[in-house]
């Protein structure tokens, strides 16, 4: 199931939002018989779904820990700690928590693919004429 060059957590991540996509492009009550045999035997495309998300929680779980223990995330400005840093300025304790610190990113995430891929690749060219200016 996840072969390739990729790692497992990337494999998995894109196992997730194709298994997602599909569920808008099926009828409501078909995939919810879907999730319900998935549920009760871990087969199907949503026991699928759940091995593939396991992945990507045993992935995320612990880099999210070790952000909200990190004492120096003033200093970084990647998407995690920016959540992590105005949860703590603006004293919204549920925005702290593992899970939603997860679905928050692993959205986001899921946003950049589409978004990025309307924007047209730079150029050497432009890239050079980008860092004179």
């Amino acid at each position: 199931m996840f072969e390739g060059s990729k790692p497992a957590f990337l494999v998995a991540f894109d196992h997730c939002q194709t298994i997602a996509t599909e569920r808008f492009l099926l009828p409501a009550g078909i995939w919810h018989v879907q999730r319900l045999f998935g549920a009760l035997t871990g087969l199907g495309r949503d026991g699928e779904f759940a091995r593939s998300a396991k992945i990507l929680e045993d992935y995320v779980h612990p880099i999210i820990e070790a952000r909200l223990k990190d004492l120096n995330v003033n200093d970084k400005n990647d998407l995690l700690s920016l959540y992590i840093r105005h949860a703590r300025e603006t004293n919204q304790t549920h925005m702290l928590t593992p899970t939603y610190l997860r679905d928050t990113i692993i959205n986001c995430t899921s946003w950049q693919r589409p978004l990025f891929s309307r924007v047209p690749p730079l150029t050497n060219a432009e890239s050079s004429t980008n860092k004179q200016s």
